[in-house]
């Protein structure tokens, strides 16, 4: 069966053939990650100015009142403090702030919003190009494979593999991609933003990561071996149902209703099991990830609270670096969500590329006639 001989191919090895099917529309690709880190980046900007406008409150509402001169790039040491620097030369805190921070928001936003466009729409063009080669290259081999393929295998699982299985790939490539590289990158940027903002206390939060990276590891396996169960449940369902549909005469001419009931309970059954099995690793495994996430923080924050730290961070530095640390958590679980997508996608691929490196039927007739003269004769031919 297919099954057997794709459990052979390593998932990596797989998976990287997959994405080769990209290199046709790389430009596209490209344009599409720099969108996504474009993305990214404009969210760790958002930190830097929230944390800029709460040190500019807290020199302004302070006990000396507004001071003339306030050199805010050495309190807060962020881009946003160097920009307003720059745009309000000479100018009062107050100032700079009401120059820069409306602005900066603004623009902001705009690029956010257009790097969205870029990286969503070029991973949909890029993942709607690869399902389309790999639709008509497996209908194409079909087309060239020898009757006993097929006699060997259910028409359902058959079907399943240009309609069901390329749709899985299609979540490999598309939403896998974008939350690894949109996703990937903002856990880097804020990494990085943590250690420049206190490398002491990134160092402390860096310490989960293996621990997260190991749990993502051993659910990987179970969600690949999942998903190739769900596929080959899904291809019975889709086997049963094309029986009954294009046999209707003979289940009602010989009474096969109950029978063919009872197949479709039992396909539709396993493909509910299996799903629900789904669930269940993925409900397990992130909270799991949530609360090493939480004790981190929970430790981060206690530490930050002792005199030494406080004391060598402003107000505004505290605030980006409790929020950057916060805001971790949703990159890394959806991180983790999306292994799950990956193991569908590469369980249908590992089908699907078995197909395609199946022999095909050799084509020897080299005869051809220029002109049929018509004469038909029958041997062995006794009559009614």
């Amino acid at each position: 069966m297919i099954e057997s001989a794709a459990g052979k191919v390593s998932g990596f090895r797989t998976y990287y053939r997959l994405i080769g099917y990209m290199k046709a529309f790389w430009k596209v690709f490209l344009i599409s990650v720099l969108g996504l880190w474009l993305y990214s980046a404009m969210q760790i900007a958002f930190i830097d100015l929230f944390g800029y406008l709460i040190n500019v409150l807290t020199v302004v509402t302070g006990d000396g009142g507004l001071p003339d001169q306030v050199n805010m790039t050495q309190l807060d040491g962020g881009v946003t403090s160097w920009l307003a620097e720059k745009l309000g030369a000479g100018e009062d805190v107050l100032s700079q702030s009401r120059k820069a921070l409306p602005a900066m928001l603004v623009l902001l936003a705009l690029i956010r919003g257009f790097g969205f466009l870029l990286g969503n729409y070029g991973m949909t063009y890029v993942s709607q190009s690869v399902v389309h080669v790999l639709r008509t290259q497996v209908f194409d081999k079909y087309t060239r494979m020898p009757s006993a393929y097929f006699d060997a295998q259910m028409t359902g699982h058959v079907v399943a593999l240009i309609t069901f299985h390329v749709q899985q790939v299609m979540g490999a490539t598309t939403k896998a991609l974008k939350v690894i590289i949109r996703e990937g990158a903002l856990v880097i940027g804020l990494l990085v933003y943590l250690v420049y903002l206190n490398w002491r206390l990134a160092i402390i939060f860096l310490t989960v990561m293996p621990m997260i990276a190991l749990v993502i590891g051993i659910v990987s396996k179970r969600f690949r071996k999942l998903s190739k169960r769900i596929q080959l449940a899904m291809g019975d369902v889709t086997h049963v149902s094309q029986e009954a549909v294009a046999g209707y005469r003979e289940m009602h001419l010989y009474g096969g209703k109950q029978y063919e009931s009872e197949r479709m309970q039992r396909a539709s059954q396993t493909n509910r099991r299996q799903h629900l099995k789904m669930a269940i690793t993925e409900g397990l495994s992130m909270p799991f990830v949530q609360i090493l996430l939480a004790l981190i923080m929970a430790v981060l924050i206690w530490l930050a609270l002792t005199p030494e730290i406080l004391t060598s961070m402003s107000t505004g530095g505290f605030t980006k670096f409790i929020f950057t640390a916060s805001l971790l958590a949703k990159p890394v679980r959806q991180l983790t969500e999306v292994n799950s997508i990956i193991q569908k996608g590469i369980a249908a691929a590992e089908v699907l590329f078995t197909a395609l490196d199946q022999e095909e039927e050799i084509d020897e007739g080299t005869y051809e006639a220029d002109r049929v003269d018509g004469h038909i004769v029958f041997h062995g031919f006794t009559g009614l």
